[in-house]
């Protein structure tokens, strides 16, 4: 198996985006995001666990993330196959269109080198966020109940995302959150696949990557940890000045106070939070971590984390929910090139990707694409549109019935 491209590589082929990508597609002549520290022209990547993040904007003003990656892994195709096929099967508001193809950009020797393409998202990194946003309770809040709902709504469809950790939940406005990174991730079908990452050590049982497997639960020890540190937070915002060390990938405890619990000062200090919620997540967390390999065990989050607190002043969450063709989706025809192997295109249309090709190089891929009932922001404003509506309506009767009555 040929060796795959360096960082260096990728950050010198994407300084010509006319050469690295096919002049069919819309990433052809793309503009890249450059170092902004050192002012050079060399394309800024985003550092993974085994691959970097390109951001590109093409000519019609769209903005992608191009995954490149520097290590092989024989199943990465099975598995975007299987993971685009169920997000795509129920679209839910934490996730994110991806596609993998296996020609995505072309190296200076004429070889062609597998990208993942997702769309831009906007929002910074949870941990970035709470830098800005730790001592406004309610805010927090805000986000660590919407992330007790995404953990809940991925445990429902068996669906685990590999790798939690602050780097790949992003907190968008409204602090609502979406996840990213989907190498790890585990969906209903990949259950003969090997585990190929085992996530950050800091957010991981520490015997998980000895004994841990590629399953529907694995999300199970790193989502309560996360959730103990937002709750906590949100209870005693003073924690977070002093338990978070600058500079870490941790939020409150590190991998350290994982190993040796009994141990931790800053265990013993979430001890001291006087709140009831925080103190029986924190006893099962430790009661997770004195079980060295019974990862199946470790229990699911309360069903009372999904709600607010009765002083909260927090709406409730609408559930997520299959989306409901409109009464008017007229079918998107688009072409995309025949590739071998033929590439994961998963939700995301097409036509963002590929401009039409030559009759010898394409086949025609008809999709409904109903973007109406794609957006979770546009079924809110369905929602406050109805209710609106209706108040409006109330308001008419009464005015008539105090007419009437005068």
């Amino acid at each position: 198996m040929r060796p795959f491209p360096s960082d260096r590589n990728y950050q010198d082929w994407l300084a010509d985006t006319r050469s690295c990508f096919d002049p069919d597609t819309l990433l052809h002549a793309a503009e890249v995001e450059q170092h902004k520290v050192s002012g050079s022209d060399s394309p800024h990547g985003r550092p993974g666990a085994a691959s970097r993040v390109f951001k590109l904007t093409t000519t019609g003003r769209q903005i992608w993330a191009v995954k490149c990656y520097t290590t092989a892994d024989p199943d990465r195709a099975d598995r975007y196959r299987h993971i685009t096929e169920e997000l795509a099967r129920r679209p839910a508001n934490w996730t994110v269109d991806c596609a993998y193809h296996a020609r995505g950009i072309k190296g200076w020797d004429g070889n062609w080198w597998p990208v993942l393409l997702m769309p831009w998202v906007g929002g910074v990194p949870l941990l970035t966020w709470l830098g800005s946003n730790a001592d406004n309770s309610l805010a927090v809040e805000r986000c660590r109940r919407d992330f007790a709902v995404t953990i809940h709504n991925m445990h429902k469809r068996q669906i685990a995302h590999g790798d939690l950790q602050p780097g790949n939940v992003i907190v968008e406005a409204g602090d609502r959150l979406r996840l990213i990174d989907y190498d790890g991730m585990y969906v209903p079908g990949l259950d003969h696949l090997p585990l190929r990452q085992s996530g950050m050590p800091g957010f991981q049982h520490p015997g998980w990557a000895a004994a841990g497997k590629l399953c529907a639960f694995m999300d199970r020890f790193p989502g309560r940890l996360i959730h103990l540190s937002l709750l906590a937070i949100a209870r005693e915002p003073i924690v977070w000045q002093e338990l978070h060390v600058d500079g870490s990938d941790s939020l409150l405890l590190e991998a350290d106070d994982l190993k040796k619990p009994e141990t931790s000062e800053r265990i013993k200090r979430l001890r001291r939070v006087a709140d009831p919620d925080v103190q029986e997540e924190l006893a099962q967390l430790c009661a997770d971590l004195r079980e060295p390999d019974d990862f199946h065990s470790i229990p699911v989050l309360s069903k009372r984390f999904r709600k607010p607190p009765a002083d909260a002043g927090l709406p409730p969450i609408l559930p997520e929910v299959s989306p409901v063709a409109p009464e008017v989706a007229a079918p998107i025809t688009v072409t995309i090139p025949a590739p071998a192997p033929a590439p994961v295109t998963g939700r995301v249309p097409a036509s963002w990707v590929y401009r039409s090709t030559t009759p010898e190089r394409k086949e025609t891929v008809v999709r409904t694409w109903q973007l109406e009932t794609q957006s979770p922001f546009r079924r809110r404003l369905r929602v406050i549109a109805l209710t609106s509506a209706l108040i409006v309506g109330l308001l008419v009767c009464l005015l008539i019935t105090i007419i009437y009555v005068a």
